[in-house]
Protein backbone atom coordinates (compact mmCIF):
# COMPACT_ATOMS: atom_id res chain seq x y z
CA UNK A 1 0.00 0.00 0.00
CA UNK A 2 1.34 3.46 -0.94
CA UNK A 3 -0.29 6.19 1.26
CA UNK A 4 1.96 8.74 0.36
CA UNK A 5 2.10 10.10 -3.30
CA UNK A 6 5.45 10.17 -3.95
CA UNK A 7 8.76 9.23 -2.79
CA UNK A 8 9.94 12.42 -3.06
CA UNK A 9 7.62 13.60 -0.39
CA UNK A 10 9.06 10.69 1.98
CA UNK A 11 12.47 12.13 1.56
CA UNK A 12 11.15 15.86 2.21
CA UNK A 13 9.68 15.26 5.13
CA UNK A 14 13.12 13.13 6.38
CA UNK A 15 14.86 15.93 4.97
CA UNK A 16 13.06 18.14 7.61
CA UNK A 17 12.87 15.93 10.62
CA UNK A 18 16.78 15.72 10.18
CA UNK A 19 17.57 19.71 10.50
CA UNK A 20 15.08 19.92 13.26
CA UNK A 21 16.31 17.73 15.50
CA UNK A 22 19.72 19.46 15.78
CA UNK A 23 17.58 22.40 16.98
CA UNK A 24 17.72 23.33 20.30
CA UNK A 25 14.13 25.14 22.12
CA UNK A 26 14.54 28.55 22.14
CA UNK A 27 12.51 29.44 25.35
CA UNK A 28 8.94 27.98 26.93
CA UNK A 29 5.89 29.50 27.15
CA UNK A 30 2.25 29.02 27.98
CA UNK A 31 1.25 26.83 24.82
CA UNK A 32 -2.56 25.77 23.71
CA UNK A 33 -0.87 22.46 23.51
CA UNK A 34 -3.09 20.92 21.08
CA UNK A 35 -4.14 23.84 18.52
CA UNK A 36 -5.91 23.00 15.41
CA UNK A 37 -8.96 23.64 13.04
CA UNK A 38 -11.33 21.53 15.57
CA UNK A 39 -10.50 24.40 18.29
CA UNK A 40 -10.75 27.33 16.34
CA UNK A 41 -14.17 28.97 16.60
CA UNK A 42 -14.91 31.12 13.28
CA UNK A 43 -17.30 33.86 12.83
CA UNK A 44 -17.98 35.14 9.42
CA UNK A 45 -14.61 33.75 8.64
CA UNK A 46 -13.15 35.42 11.38
CA UNK A 47 -11.08 33.89 14.41
CA UNK A 48 -13.92 34.28 17.23
CA UNK A 49 -11.97 31.81 19.67
CA UNK A 50 -9.82 28.97 20.84
CA UNK A 51 -11.29 26.04 22.55
CA UNK A 52 -10.36 22.49 24.49
CA UNK A 53 -7.68 24.11 26.82
CA UNK A 54 -7.00 20.50 28.89
CA UNK A 55 -3.75 19.86 26.96
CA UNK A 56 -2.41 23.54 28.21
CA UNK A 57 1.28 23.47 29.66
CA UNK A 58 4.73 24.91 29.46
CA UNK A 59 6.24 24.30 26.64
CA UNK A 60 7.40 25.00 22.70
CA UNK A 61 5.61 27.08 21.43
CA UNK A 62 6.43 25.57 17.92
CA UNK A 63 3.81 23.28 19.16
CA UNK A 64 1.24 25.65 18.45
CA UNK A 65 2.47 27.32 15.57
CA UNK A 66 2.41 23.97 13.44
CA UNK A 67 -1.53 25.22 12.73
CA UNK A 68 0.11 27.76 10.71
CA UNK A 69 1.85 24.77 8.28
CA UNK A 70 -0.56 22.37 8.42
CA UNK A 71 -3.46 24.38 7.02
CA UNK A 72 -2.57 27.51 5.92
CA UNK A 73 -1.18 28.18 2.34
CA UNK A 74 2.28 29.27 2.43
CA UNK A 75 1.21 32.86 1.20
CA UNK A 76 -0.58 34.09 4.39
CA UNK A 77 1.44 32.14 6.85
CA UNK A 78 4.01 35.42 7.61
CA UNK A 79 0.67 37.17 9.01
CA UNK A 80 -0.18 34.13 10.82
CA UNK A 81 2.91 33.80 12.46
CA UNK A 82 3.32 37.02 12.99
CA UNK A 83 0.83 37.93 15.12
CA UNK A 84 1.54 34.94 16.98
CA UNK A 85 4.97 37.09 18.14
CA UNK A 86 8.56 36.44 17.61
CA UNK A 87 10.01 33.35 16.15
CA UNK A 88 12.90 31.96 15.31
CA UNK A 89 14.06 30.07 12.30
CA UNK A 90 14.66 27.02 14.66
CA UNK A 91 11.25 27.40 16.28
CA UNK A 92 9.68 27.46 12.61
CA UNK A 93 11.48 24.19 12.07
CA UNK A 94 10.19 22.85 14.72
CA UNK A 95 6.75 23.74 14.16
CA UNK A 96 6.79 21.88 10.27
CA UNK A 97 8.16 18.95 12.49
CA UNK A 98 5.40 19.00 14.66
CA UNK A 99 3.19 19.84 11.59
CA UNK A 100 4.92 16.65 9.42
CA UNK A 101 4.56 14.52 12.17
CA UNK A 102 0.57 15.14 12.76
CA UNK A 103 0.04 14.47 9.45
CA UNK A 104 1.62 11.33 9.01
CA UNK A 105 -0.40 10.34 12.80
CA UNK A 106 -3.86 11.15 11.06
CA UNK A 107 -2.59 9.29 7.66
CA UNK A 108 -1.69 5.89 10.31
CA UNK A 109 -4.80 6.17 12.25
CA UNK A 110 -7.23 6.94 9.43
CA UNK A 111 -5.94 3.84 7.80
CA UNK A 112 -5.87 1.50 10.75
CA UNK A 113 -9.47 2.37 11.46
CA UNK A 114 -11.21 2.47 8.00
CA UNK A 115 -11.43 6.40 8.02
CA UNK A 116 -10.73 7.54 4.58
CA UNK A 117 -11.56 10.85 4.66
CA UNK A 118 -8.65 10.92 7.66
CA UNK A 119 -6.32 9.34 5.16
CA UNK A 120 -7.16 11.55 2.70
CA UNK A 121 -7.01 14.87 5.20
CA UNK A 122 -4.26 13.74 6.16
CA UNK A 123 -2.35 13.51 2.82
CA UNK A 124 -3.28 17.13 2.22
CA UNK A 125 -1.87 18.29 5.37
CA UNK A 126 1.45 16.29 4.68
CA UNK A 127 1.40 18.05 1.13
CA UNK A 128 1.07 21.82 3.16
CA UNK A 129 3.39 20.98 5.59
CA UNK A 130 6.05 21.29 2.34
CA UNK A 131 4.84 23.64 0.49
CA UNK A 132 6.85 27.29 1.02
Amino acid sequence: LKLIPTDDLIARLLEQANVVASCAVDHECLIHGDLYFPHLLLDHGQLSGVIDWGDMHIGDPAMDLAIAFQYFPAAVRPALLGSYGPSTEDMLLRARLWAAYSSVTLIWYGYHNNKGDLVERGLLVCKNVLET
